[in-house]
């Protein structure tokens, strides 16, 4: 029963490894402040355990990177690795088995989660104890979602059972999206937020078709700011050493007298014509893509 699924080694029920006691303790610590950072109503602190976890997260998913690089030969050990990912693999694919023989369908599933459709046959809560006994992992109910609009892979928004917008990957989340984009989205989101029945959403479809078509003629008639249209990013290399559409701007830039260098924000909109990105002060509407 300690054989790996799809591999011919097996797992040690014996003693536990240092790199599963040092990272599962880490893990262990990331949900208990997952937990704290809900009940959080200090938005200080509320931010400051956004970032410890954030960065916990980083440290856990590169645990797992070196394993399966033979870069980092002192840590290479591809078993350990493709164990990791093949129980990954066996703990979801079985979960959405059980789940749809308990009345759910399955609509998405990311790394070490899935997302369930119900249709009240079994409560969420009731799942996860059968889960927890037939598989003998931990699991939690994470959101209750309205509904979810799923885009691509790691990409998808939705709102919960009291409207908040939950929002996954996409671009509009980045600092660097220009606020031409963001003040879209927002009327965008707002309409959405609305929404509470199927019927409900094939009415708000239409709106945010009206609210799309808004933005692009506001581009075509060009009535908007220059400055709503800026992508900002920060680099962290010399100009002539990186690469990408924002080094290219960068030594555009230096080019012609402007200043940049590691750390330096690159402020550019995207163009038509030979260059596909200009700094802000070297566009003119014309250019505009």
């Amino acid at each position: 029963e300690n054989k790996v699924p799809e591999h011919t080694f097996h797992t040690c029920r014996e003693k536990k490894g240092i790199y599963s006691l040092v990272f599962g303790s880490l893990k262990d610590v990331r949900i208990q402040l997952k937990d704290i950072m809900d009940k959080e109503q200090d938005p200080k602190k509320k931010s400051n355990l956004e970032s410890v976890i954030g960065a916990l997260k980083i440290l856990l998913v590169s645990a797992y990177g070196i394993l399966a690089s033979r870069k980092t030969e002192e840590l290479y050990a591809m078993p350990v690795a493709s164990s990791i990912t093949a129980w990954g693999r066996f703990v979801i694919l079985n979960s959405v088995k059980i789940a749809e023989q308990h009345g759910f369908s399955a609509l998405y599933g990311d790394t070490d989660s899935i997302m369930l459709k119900t249709t009240g046959v079994t409560t969420p809560e009731n799942l996860i104890q059968l889960l927890q006994q037939e598989l003998g992992v931990d699991f939690a109910l994470e959101k209750k979602l309205r509904y979810l609009v799923l885009h691509k892979k790691k990409n998808y928004l939705g709102f919960d059972e009291e409207g908040k917008l939950v929002l996954k990957g996409m671009v509009v989340k980045k600092s660097q999206t220009p606020q031409f984009i963001k003040h879209a989205f927002s009327e965008i989101t707002s309409e959405l937020s609305k929404v509470m029945t199927p019927e409900h959403f094939e009415e708000a479809k239409k709106n945010v078709c009206k609210i799309v078509s808004s933005y692009i003629d506001k581009l075509k008639s060009k009535s908007l700011d220059l400055n709503a249209l800026i992508f900002s990013i920060q680099i962290s290399k010399l100009p002539q050493e990186g690469k990408g559409q924002v080094y290219d701007v960068a030594r555009y830039a230096v080019e012609r007298g402007i200043e940049i260098r590691p750390g330096s924000k690159v402020e550019f909109i995207k163009t038509i014509g030979s260059f596909s990105a200009k700094p802000i002060g070297f566009v003119s509407w014309d250019d505009v893509d």
